[in-house]
C-alpha cells in the first residue's frame, strides 16, 4: 500500500505543530498555542502555521455544536508526514474522516489538559518536559500466553516523562497518568489501582526495560463539583489503603507510590495528595 501524498517538506514550524497534532491525538486550539507560542505571547505565527498545514490536507478539524474552539487531528497524509519526520513515536492508532463525527473527544481532551498541567508544573520547577513528553493509551504487557495467569494487558490512560534537575544531578521522573472523569464506578477507578500492583508483581522483566524504575502513578480527577471531587478523592485514598492496593511483597518498594489531584488543582500547581502507606512516608 502506498504512503499517502504530504504536499511536500515541512518546515521546523510545521513539524513541530504536526508533531503535537499527531502525538496527541485530537488536540484544541488553545492547547496547541500554549505548546507552540511564542514566548512574546504573538500566536498569530502559530494560528498561520495551523492553517497551513490544513490547507495541505495535513491536519483537519471536528466539528461538535457548542465548541468554543476548534479542535484538530492529523489525516492520514498528516500521520506519513509527522512519522517521516522523525520527531513522533510512530503509532498505529488513526482518526478517519469516517469516524471524526462520531468520536468523544473528551477523555483526549482532558488527558492533554492534565498534561499540559504536569508540563507547566515541571518547566516552573525548573525541570524539562517537551510538549511531546506524554503519549496516550500505552498498553503495558505482563505475563505470559499458555501459562495458568496468561497474559495480561494494562492500559494507562498516558505515561509521562520529565527530565528532573536536582542539586545531585539529572535524572528521568516517570508517571503512569489515569484520568478519572466519573464515568467509572469508583469500584472499577480503585481496580485500576490494583491493576497496576499486578502488572508490578508479574516481574521486573516487563517493565524495568522500558522505564528503568517503576512508575508513580497519578490519578486526575474531573468531571464532578468540588465537593464531589473531594469526596471523590477520599474514597479512593480510604479503598486503596484499607485493601493495601498498592502493597508490594517487594523489600525494595513496599508500596507503590501514587497520588491524586483534581485537574483544577494541577492547573493551579497544587501538589497531588499521596496516597498513604502504612509502611512508608513519601512526598511527591
Amino acid at each position: 500500500m502506498s504512503k499517502p501524498r504530504t504536499a511536500g517538506p515541512l518546515t521546523a514550524a510545521d513539524a513541530a505543530a504536526l508533531a503535537c497534532v499527531y502525538t496527541h491525538r485530537i488536540t484544541t486550539t488553545g492547547q496547541l498555542l500554549a505548546w507552540l507560542g511564542l514566548p512574546a505571547g504573538d500566536n498569530r505565527y502559530q494560528y498561520r502555521v495551523l492553517e497551513s498545514l490544513r490547507a495541505r490536507k495535513l491536519v483537519a478539524n471536528l466539528r461538535r455544536p457548542r465548541q468554543t474552539q476548534l479542535m484538530w487531528y492529523a489525516t492520514a497524509a498528516g500521520a506519513t508526514a509527522a512519522e517521516d519526520a522523525h520527531l513522533v513515536v510512530p503509532r498505529r492508532w488513526r482518526l478517519t474522516e469516517a469516524k471524526a463525527d462520531s468520536i468523544d473527544p473528551s477523555h483526549t481532551l482532558a488527558v492533554n489538559d492534565a498534561g499540559s498541567a504536569l508540563r507547566a508544573i515541571a518547566l516552573t520547577a525548573g525541570h524539562e518536559c517537551s510538549p511531546l513528553d506524554w503519549n496516550h493509551e500505552i498498553r503495558l504487557l505482563s505475563g505470559k500466553d499458555g501459562t495458568i495467569g496468561g497474559r495480561s494487558v494494562l492500559i494507562a490512560d498516558a505515561v509521562v516523562r520529565m527530565t528532573v534537575n536536582s542539586p545531585d544531578g539529572r535524572y528521568d521522573r516517570t508517571l503512569f497518568l489515569e484520568m478519572d472523569r466519573a464515568t467509572m464506578s469508583l469500584a472499577q477507578l480503585v481496580d485500576k489501582l490494583g491493576a497496576y500492583r499486578k502488572y508490578f508483581e508479574q516481574g521486573t522483566r516487563h517493565w524495568r526495560p522500558i522505564f528503568g524504575q517503576f512508575p508513580e502513578i497519578l490519578i486526575v480527577l474531573e468531571g464532578l463539583t468540588e465537593p464531589g471531587l473531594r469526596q471523590r478523592r477520599d474514597d479512593l485514598i480510604r479503598n486503596a489503603w484499607h485493601r493495601r492496593l498498592l502493597r508490594t511483597d517487594s523489600s525494595t518498594l513496599p508500596w507503590l507510590p501514587a497520588g491524586v489531584a483534581t485537574l483544577r488543582e494541577l492547573n493551579a500547581g497544587v501538589m497531588p495528595t499521596p496516597i498513604p502507606s502504612p509502611l512508608v512516608s513519601r512526598q511527591w
